[in-house]
């Protein structure tokens, strides 16, 4: 969000020549800021962006270092992954089929 005048005028008075400031926290804006594509707001951090701070190098489900792993990884293994993604979910496709027995012929 833009300064007001008057904030800018007292940022000036102590040295400090800033025109944004964070949309959600208001903190202001430094050289660097976190935007999303084809949206006007501007945040101070991926904290204030996401609401989740994210943790680079590590697996996001249960954080062991991704060493050895492409650029960009966000999970340990497959498993990790399916694991993390069903935990809230209603439907559980990778549950295992009860064992019957054949009937006879």
């Amino acid at each position: 969000m833009r300064l007001t005048a008057e904030q800018a005028t007292v940022m000036a008075v102590y040295g400090v020549y800033a025109n944004e400031a964070c949309d959600k926290c208001g903190t202001v804006l430094t050289e660097t800021r976190w935007t999303r594509k084809d949206r006007a707001e501007a945040y101070c951090s991926l904290l204030c962006r996401d609401g989740v701070q994210r943790v680079s190098g590590r697996c996001v489900g249960c954080s062991v270092e991704l060493i050895g792993k492409r650029r960009g990884a966000r999970w340990c293994s497959d498993t990790c992954r399916m694991r993390n993604r069903v935990k809230n979910s209603a439907n559980n496709p990778k549950t295992p089929i009860e064992n019957v027995g054949l009937a006879a012929a």
